[in-house]
């Protein structure tokens, strides 16, 4: 009997060590993942930024300026989109994460729910029909007597 218990507890603990170095693998493949998708928004923005830097150090006269600030646009444009791509990099390694992590979830429930089903399950015990409460009697009011007016009971004389 003893035996039998301790080789399922360590039957169990394996498969649950493996279940967590399974999952401990996925979250570091996941924020490696991450972590690329931000070293490289970074460079893209730090280039960016020289660039512009470059270009606002080689204006040497008004037509320069004016060429520098009508190409605004397109930098706004430029960094709209490549934070739109990062946004959406980033949504699908999520969405690959969370597909992923309910695999793992999948697979281990099989084996949660093995012992579970080995055991025939209990009949719930009949409970007995709850009591109606007793019928409330209407509540009669009583008339409250109202108090007499106090007394004035400081009689001082207006004249001491």
């Amino acid at each position: 009997m003893t035996k039998e218990l301790l080789s399922d507890l360590s039957d169990k603990s394996r498969k649950l060590f493996e279940q967590a170095g399974k999952l401990n693998q996925l979250m570091m493949t996941n924020v490696e993942k991450a972590a690329d998708v931000q070293m490289q928004a970074l460079r893209a923005y730090t280039d960016l930024a020289l660039r512009q830097a470059r270009q606002l150090g080689d204006i040497r006269d008004a037509e320069g300026l004016k060429a520098f600030i009508n190409g605004q646009s397109d930098v706004v444009r430029e960094v709209s989109d490549r934070m739109a791509e990062d946004w959406q990099s980033m949504q699908e390694l999520a969405t690959k994460l969370r597909e992923d992590f309910q695999g793992l979830i999948v697979e281990a429930k099989p084996e949660a729910a093995k012992p579970a089903a080995a055991k025939p399950a209990a009949k719930p015990k009949a409970k007995a029909a709850p009591k109606k409460p007793a019928a409330k009697k209407p509540a009669t009011k009583k008339p409250v007597a109202k108090a007499a007016p106090a007394a004035n009971t400081n009689t001082a004389s207006a004249g001491s």
